[in-house]
């Protein structure tokens, strides 16, 4: 914890509010995407009128969240084809 208050690269200091905007807005989709199931509440026995505020807010959050895990990804591209290669491939090719 104490490594979030130090002082920091720009990149890697990108990285963490980009990551905790990520989890921020997964979690209001989540949120909003269970106010707005017709059957998640339901199956608790709590009964709802579908707000279309809620429905609006998912809508919204869910499109944003798309972007933000767009970038996301575009961020750790690199890694991610790195680790594909070191992982993936060379189990196929050793099979």
């Amino acid at each position: 914890m104490s490594r979030i208050f130090k002082k920091l690269p720009g990149e890697t200091r990108f990285n963490q509010i980009w990551d905790m905007l990520l989890f921020v807005m997964m979690t209001l989709v989540i949120f909003s995407g269970t106010i707005v199931s017709e059957k998640a509440l339901p199956a608790l026995n709590i009964q709802i009128t579908i707000d279309p505020f809620w429905r609006s807010i998912h809508t919204t959050s869910a499109n944003l969240l798309m972007l933000v895990f767009g970038v996301h990804i575009t961020m750790h591209w690199k890694w991610i084809v790195s680790n594909f290669r070191r992982t993936i491939l060379r189990q196929v090719s050793s099979s």
